[in-house]
């Protein structure tokens, strides 16, 4: 065991006290907010109501050391390197490793880290004695604070020193590592003798400087040592060093990048994004390599030099032991090499970026609409110089998660405790409406879900305002969302059989409304083309939806089975990462499983079901591609946004697939009566299930309307 004075805890509320007045390390500043359109640095010292967070997740944008390195959040998952291929640039840890980091999915925000470890065997008088495994770590990460959940009002950022050592033999044992040294009396030898953790800022919560500040307690006075690590004791915590210096500054690779061996930095991807270095190349390999950045100073023998380097000294070992045997020093253990990761921030050229006003309407009698302030920009062919996003020059892109609700004069809400943005919290306008900002986990991508006033009739109208960020950092002037409750209906819907003629006319109660645009009702044409890879075979299927307010009638006909299949299943995809099941729309083998979905009979060797959809048959494996609903269900076939895969015993992952659509028949004008109507060929087919869906300009959308067949 490690011994320590146990008198420690008795000293807890003065060391509270004198925490409050710390003194700075080399971390030197954290983003702060907006001065002249720019972003400004807050030191050490500063206020913690003036840091800038990114509003995707309200954590800072970056932060900068003494020797220059300033680092964004390193949350990405995948970098491409030119000859050499995809690796991982950021050791990110997600709750969910198959959807995008946002919000809603991040275990940790990594900003910085150094990682140096060893195995090691001893000697007892010639004969090799097991030593065991030593492992430094070295860090500035984000993360919910007292090791809670990472949830919008809970984000703290803290400095890491962590030392977990295997000893092999009662004594006293120096460590030295890049940001200082400490002196442990070993009592009881074994596996992790000396394991302190030192994180300072994990119990700040919202307070981001507290990270960047070292401890104003005299740690060599045994006294003042805490015992062994414990969240709650943060900032009078586990102390790794002499002086209780925090991290700083960040450590830095010494060589070149080199594709040859994959070591060195700065690392450039295809993409822009530039990395100290890569903690892991393809195959999860990890790459350890020289550094440089320590500002302790070590002096073994009268020579000072920078600590770039972990080091483990027995300074009273036993007769006829040695720590290290055959090396120069035999008491000494001692590595160079570093597995380093941080993303580099790109403080280039930019200005304030530019908000899109919105206009949305949403049917009379639904309870919400989702609202995506990017809908009609294509965030992925962004364009630094001419993008409508941005004003003049701006070399960062818009982050699609980083949107808030603001006030119109002041900007974004913020919590008057901690000066940080409201990210996610619901407000209720003066209309009685509800809006709040959320993350669908499956595509990283914020929206705005407004819900509709109980007693909100046709041609009511709302407003609320929002801003939106770029990847450096600054904030757009809030824009206006404008939801308008539209009575859009269909009226007739007549296609005549031997003419192939359309009649289909509506109203509408928005006098802005100009154009109604029509299609038939939603359908997927399942092929073995259709699969990811190709599958070669006869099948081929169709499946026709009428999407209702709450049931989906549809009609599923497979044909080329060659025998009753006992394993054929078929489903209702979401489209997207993951492409969870929505709904089960038949399933041989599962049938007896809730929710029970019909068989899959087949006669003569065609599959034809007709059957519906409610509420009760969805699948609670949809929330992960962002359909919490029965009205997410359809708005996500109406959008295109799902597909049919048919599942047999020769091919279980898929047979035939096809995705979900919609064809358009065309537009009809609204005249000044808000009535409309659209006639003549469209060139498509009514479909198994005859329906007609409708859609404004403001994006309201009909539930599907039978055509009637003349």
């Amino acid at each position: 065991m490690i011994r320590k004075s146990h008198s420690a805890l008795l000293l807890l509320p003065f060391l509270i006290v004198l925490h409050t007045s710390p003194v700075s390390a080399e971390l030197d500043a954290v983003s702060g907010l907006q001065a002249g359109n720019q972003l400004t640095a807050v030191p050490a010292n500063g206020d913690p109501k003036a840091v800038a967070v990114s509003l995707a997740n309200g954590f800072p944008l970056w932060y900068l050391a003494g020797n220059g390195a300033r680092l964004a959040q390193c949350l990405d998952t995948s970098a491409q390197i030119a000859g050499v291929g995809p690796v991982d640039p950021c050791e990110l840890l997600l709750v969910n490793p198959q959807f995008p980091p946002s919000l809603s999915n991040l275990a940790n925000v990594l900003y910085w880290q150094a990682e140096a470890a060893f195995n090691y065997v001893s000697s007892q008088n010639g004969v090799l004695v097991p030593g065991g495994f030593a492992l430094l770590v070295l860090a500035l990460e984000g993360a919910g604070a007292n090791e809670g959940a990472v949830v919008d009002g809970n984000q703290a950022v803290f400095s890491r020193i962590r030392l977990r050592i295997d000893v092999p033999v009662p004594g006293t044992y120096q460590v030295t590592h890049p940001f200082g040294t400490f002196t442990y009396e070993i009592a009881s030898a074994g596996q992790r003798s000396i394991n302190q953790t030192q994180d300072v800022g994990v119990t700040q919560a919202q307070n981001f400087l507290a990270a960047m500040r070292d401890r104003n307690v005299d740690f060599t006075n045994p006294a003042n040592l805490p015992l062994n690590f414990h969240p709650a004791f943060d900032d009078t915590g586990a102390v790794v060093n002499e002086n209780g210096a925090t991290i700083g500054p960040f450590l830095q690779p010494t060589l070149q990048f080199s594709v040859e061996d994959l070591l060195g930095g700065p690392v450039t991807a295809v993409n822009g994004n530039r990395y100290l270095g890569l903690p892991l190349a393809p195959g999860f390999f990890p790459l350890y390599q020289p550094v440089a950045g320590s500002t302790f100073v070590h002096d073994p023998q009268g020579e000072s030099v920078p600590a770039n380097f972990f080091r483990i000294e027995l300074t009273d070992p036993p007769p006829g032991f040695e720590l290290n045997p055959g090396a120069a020093d035999p008491q000494v253990l001692q590595t160079s090499d570093f597995l380093v990761a941080g993303k580099i921030f790109n403080h280039g050229a930019n200005q304030q970026p530019a908000a899109p006003s919105v206009k949305i309407g949403v049917l009379k009698g639904r309870p919400a609409v989702d609202i995506d302030p990017f809908a009609g920009f294509d965030l992925n062919d962004f364009d630094p110089v001419s993008d409508d996003l941005v004003n003049g020059v701006n070399v960062h892109g818009i982050d699609p998660q980083a949107i808030a609700l603001a006030d119109p004069a002041t900007g974004v809400f913020r919590n008057l405790t901690t000066g940080m943005p409201l990210l996610t919290q619901t407000r209720t306008l003066l209309s009685g409406a509800t809006v709040r900002r959320f993350t669908r986990s499956s595509t990283g991508q914020s929206l705005f879900r407004y819900s509709v006033p109980s007693a909100a009739g046709a041609g009511f109208s709302d407003r609320f305002h929002y801003v939106l960020q770029d990847t450096g950092g600054l904030t757009s002037a809030p824009a206006a969302v404008d939801v308008l409750v539209e009575d859009l209906r269909i009226d007739q819907a007549d296609f005549r059989v031997k003419t192939g003629k359309w009649q289909i006319s509506g109203t509408t109660d928005q006098s802005e409304a100009n154009a109604v645009r029509l299609y038939a009702g939603p359908r997927a044409r399942m092929t073995g083309a259709g699969v990811v890879p190709p599958v070669a075979t006869p099948l081929v299927g169709t499946v026709d939806l009428v999407p209702l307010p709450e049931v989906i009638d549809y009609r599923l006909i497979v044909q080329g089975l060659p025998q009753q299949d006992n394993n054929l299943e078929v489903n209702l995809h979401v489209d997207g990462p993951g492409q969870p099941v929505m709904f089960r729309l038949c399933s041989t083998p599962n049938r007896f499983i809730f929710p029970f979905a019909p068989a899959c009979s087949a006669t003569g060797g065609v599959l034809d079901l007709t059957s519906f959809l409610s509420g009760f048959d969805l699948l609670p494996a949809a929330s992960g591609g962002g359909v919490l609903n029965f009205s997410d269900a359809v708005d996500a076939i109406l959008a295109g946004k799902a597909f049919v895969n048919v599942r047999t015993t020769a091919h279980p992952g898929g047979s035939i697939r096809g995705p979900l659509f919609a064809p358009q028949l065309g537009a009809a004008r609204v005249n000044a009566e808000g009535k409309w109507e659209f006639r003549g060929k469209a060139g498509v087919i009514p479909g198994l299930l005859p329906s007609i869906t409708a859609r404004s300009v403001f994006g309201t959308q009909t539930y599907g309307a039978p055509l009637r067949l003349r």
